[in-house]
């Protein structure tokens, strides 16, 4: 497949679409990582009490390396629009074949990140459980 052009496969106005829709499903994860993160932090105190302390550094570390790669994605998908509009306004077929490589490059960056976010928040949300279930026990044994 990787031998047809991209001309036959999408137009570019539907590859710049499918660009912004990326754009657009990354910055919503940028909010979910935020919000999760300000969750943890938010739990500090009782992270410190029940020994979740450690964990929880490591899971708000990742959120860290995870804006780093968001950011590097991001900047990556955006060079890859500028490098779109190029062709279609020299009407450059001879950039085609090097742009669709690209382009399968960072589709398959793109879903490697998603899934690394569905793991850290798997477990971002298996930590906050953890602290409102010994909140609740511990709201019991009081």
């Amino acid at each position: 497949m990787d031998h047809l052009l991209l001309t036959e496969l999408k137009t570019p106005n539907l590859i710049y679409e499918t660009y912004k829709e990326w754009l657009s499903e990354l910055d919503f994860i940028f909010d979910e990582e935020t919000i999760l993160e300000e969750l943890i932090n938010s739990y500090f105190i009782e992270l410190c009490n029940f020994e979740l302390y450690n964990k929880s550094k490591e899971i708000i570390k990742q959120f860290d390396l995870n804006k780093l790669k968001l950011n590097h994605l991001k900047s990556e998908i955006y060079t890859q629009q500028k490098y779109l509009a190029t062709l279609i306004e020299s009407n450059n077929l001879e950039g085609e074949k090097e742009f669709y490589t690209k382009h399968c490059v960072i589709n398959e960056k793109k879903l490697l990140y998603l899934q690394s976010v569905k793991d850290l928040k798997s477990n971002a949300y298996d930590l906050i459980k953890e602290i409102l279930k010994r909140n609740k026990q511990k709201k019991i044994n009081e």
